[in-house]
């Protein structure tokens, strides 16, 4: 086993091949495995994928693959849409649109957790969990209704976060068993929008 010398990196004779590899996504020689560049696009999708995803968790019915898979092609569309529309730049300044893309894709993805928790806020699981926690507060404390509020929206906020992880988690095994061939796969028929 190898163990990085005082200073916290590698040996020279590790470190050099590491180097010397080239990129795997365009090919240039010596990028460590990954261009700078390829690395920052890659971000961005990652980005991307995880806005779609979040769209798609809390639209889509998670039980019928073919809606799933009509909503996430609509997705797509979009944000690959509002990417370009958003983080349109100076052409006399090109080494800028990878930081423009990349600050517009983390504000697409937040502002999508954003939409995606306030819709699980509302949901019958959020309000029935406030409605038991603000009950039980009631009970054992008579007179604290503000307390039983305040306990009763915490309650909401950690079962929509609880929600949409679910979502996720549903959504991400229903993508890999698709990915295996386990789902049969239908052409799209409708058009609906993920914003």
């Amino acid at each position: 086993m190898l163990f990085p010398n005082r200073h916290g990196s590698l040996p020279r004779a590790v470190a050099r091949p590491r180097r010397s590899v080239s990129c795997a996504e365009c090919g240039l020689p010596d990028a460590a495995g990954l261009y700078p560049q390829c690395t920052h696009r890659q971000r961005i999708q990652d980005l991307l994928r995880d806005a779609v995803d979040l769209a798609v968790a809390v639209r889509a019915d998670l039980d019928d693959p073919d809606d799933v898979a009509r909503l996430t092609e609509r997705c797509q569309a979009d944000t690959r849409a509002l990417l370009t529309k958003a983080s349109r730049h100076d052409d006399s300044r090109p080494e800028l649109q990878s930081l423009t893309e990349r600050e517009v894709a983390d504000r697409i993805l937040a502002e999508r957790r954003t939409s995606a928790l306030k819709r699980l806020l509302r949901s019958e699981e959020a309000h029935a969990e406030a409605d038991a926690v603000y009950e039980m507060v009631l009970r054992h404390r008579p007179t604290a209704h503000r307390a039983a509020q305040e306990a009763a929206e915490q309650a909401r906020h950690r079962t929509a976060q609880y929600l949409l992880q679910q979502r996720l988690g549903q959504l991400r095994v229903l993508r890999i068993r698709a990915a295996a061939g386990r789902l049969p796969q239908r052409a799209p028929e409708h058009r609906r929008s993920c914003q």
